[in-house]
């Protein structure tokens, strides 16, 4: 964790988010952007707008605890997990398309709970096979929060994968032919923003070892082109501008799509990611950011983590029945209230260890079929 820039007082933020997060969940596994139903009882302010979307609140939740490496077979938090993926699954539309996991969304945030959901099951599938390979009861000792019963974990594995490709699948079905990219609803226009959280999906079960469509890739970095400016260096919402927080989405899907530090336009948008530095009153923002510049490594890392990381470590809540949670700090998280943005820290926070550097030779691979595509359209 220190190697990659953390230390004692982000790694207990992140314990104490997760406390917070868990003492939250409903008694039927799931977890509200209203957060004061789940016991709360109006002990903690600024629930979310959003109170028809559990799908959404419930993925984030568990993406957070699965970032700290907590699964529903070891871990402090096995059980919140386990009730969380039932939730998902028990409420999850198989369609002709694959598996819908949007739920009872509310305005346009159907496709944003279909990436979120999609990448909590995928990440699940990875760290259940770490699990199988070295924390077996039969295999190894352990302590008695680690030990896994193989047979169960098999059977939860094989469903939890056959799932994850499911959803992927929606996920592809999903995309705008026209454009390319993936909006509020299927098939139907596409912004950056939207499209960050399906490619983050893709890259979860790209690593999951499920299938992805060389077509997924191609539509995505054919929409990306439509909204760049400075031949790459900045992203747009729907069109061609250099906006931070897109420009950060932006950046991480062509990083996760096979661009390296050799690209002149990632450099040059790296280089405009830490001039601006971190906001503090854009979680989504930071949380995009600080993977770019995470994966990208050197001073501009050394630098950017820096201030980062005193921010969200300073600003949790440290009393109360609110202690280990954030404010909403800005205009993005008012709907998603105390919740989306404690989540967003908990997984900023988790970099160090989530988002390896390594997952920038994993990109390569999974984006050769998508620079091959670019090279025979621009060949003259």
């Amino acid at each position: 964790m220190e190697k990659y820039g953390g230390n004692a007082a982000s790694e207990a933020a992140v314990g104490a988010g997760l406390q917070w997060i868990s003492r939250h969940q409903a008694d039927n596994g799931s977890w509200s952007f209203d957060h004061m139903h789940a016991g709360c009882k109006g002990a903690c302010t600024q629930p979310g707008s959003l109170k028809k979307s559990p799908m959404g609140a419930t993925a984030m939740a568990l993406l957070s605890m699965l970032g700290s490496g907590e699964t529903h077979f070891i871990g402090n938090f096995r059980e919140p997990v386990y009730k969380g993926f039932d939730y998902l699954l028990t409420y999850a539309k198989q369609s002709p398309a694959g598996l819908d996991l949007r739920g009872a969304a509310e305005g346009n945030t159907g496709m944003y709970i279909q990436g979120l959901a999609t990448m909590a099951l995928c990440e699940a599938v990875v760290m259940s096979e770490m699990a199988l390979k070295q924390r077996t009861r039969s295999r190894t000792k352990t302590k008695k929060n680690e030990r896994v019963d193989r047979k169960v974990a098999t059977a939860s594995l094989k469903r939890l994968r056959a799932a994850s490709q499911s959803a992927l699948n929606f996920i592809m079905q999903a995309q705008d032919p026209g454009s390319g990219g993936w909006r509020y609803q299927p098939r139907k226009g596409g912004d950056t923003s939207v499209l960050g959280w399906q490619i983050m999906a893709l890259r979860s079960g790209h690593t999951a070892r499920l299938k992805i469509l060389p077509r997924a890739l191609e539509g995505a970095s054919r929409y990306l082109d439509s909204v760049q400016t400075d031949n790459g260096a900045g992203y747009g919402y729907t069109g061609p501008q250099r906006r931070p927080s897109t420009t950060a989405v932006g950046l991480l899907s062509r990083m996760y799509m096979g661009w390296n530090r050799t690209n002149v336009a990632l450099e040059n948008g790296v280089r405009y990611l830490s001039a601006t530095g971190p906001a503090r009153n854009n979680m989504y923002y930071n949380y995009y950011a600080t993977q770019v510049l995470h994966h990208w490594g050197g001073d501009e890392w050394k630098k950017w983590n820096g201030v980062m990381r005193k921010q969200l470590v300073g600003s949790q809540r440290k009393n109360d029945h609110a202690a280990g949670s954030w404010d909403v700090a800005d205009s993005h998280g008012k709907s998603g209230g105390r919740l989306y943005m404690t989540c967003l820290c908990v997984m900023t926070l988790e970099v160090y260890y989530r988002h390896l550097p390594l997952y920038q030779e994993l990109s390569n691979e999974l984006g050769s079929s998508a620079r091959k595509k670019n090279k025979k359209t621009s060949s003259p």
